[in-house]
């Protein structure tokens, strides 16, 4: 769950260029290393972490930005 978080959290940050494209590998890399400290073992880390280099490029891009919603205010 936490390396979920932190991931997501980064992937954000590239997708609004806060981050420059090039860190989105230390991103993936981040996420198996958390997944390790996390009890994760390194194989299955290692896999996930292929599956982001592999798949991940769509959801880091700046292109890909999500909406922003505002809360309704009374």
């Amino acid at each position: 769950m936490r390396a979920s978080l932190v991931h997501d959290a980064l992937y954000q940050l590239l997708r609004c260029e806060y981050l420059p494209a090039t860190a989105k590998d230390a991103a993936d890399k981040i996420f198996e290393q958390l997944c390790i400290n996390d009890g994760v073992n390194e194989f299955t880390a290692h896999m996930y972490y292929l599956g982001l280099k592999l798949g991940g490029k769509p959801a880091s891009d700046p292109r890909n930005q999500k909406p922003r919603l505002k809360a309704p205010w009374r």
